[in-house]
């Protein structure tokens, strides 16, 4: 498989992760049934949209219904 990806000519990442990013990546990627790499995948998915939106003036959160946001993520995108 790393020769596979190697070869394919797509960029590889090293990374130097805590103790405990690291463990919530790994109970992520055993939640969510996938690999490490694909979690940090929809991360990176997931910080665009919410870069991309939050220029656009929109808003970030949580909601239990359509008629009230519960929790709005703010901070740096």
């Amino acid at each position: 498989m790393a020769d596979a990806v190697r070869q394919s000519g797509l960029p590889r990442l090293n990374i130097v992760l805590s103790r405990d990013v690291a463990a919530a990546l790994d109970e992520m990627a055993v939640a969510t049934d996938s690999t490490k790499t694909e979690v940090i995948r929809r991360a990176i998915g997931l910080m665009k949209l919410a870069h991309e939106e939050k220029r656009k003036g929109r808003h970030l959160g949580f909601t239990s219904s359509s008629e009230k946001l519960d929790t709005e993520i703010v901070g740096n995108f």
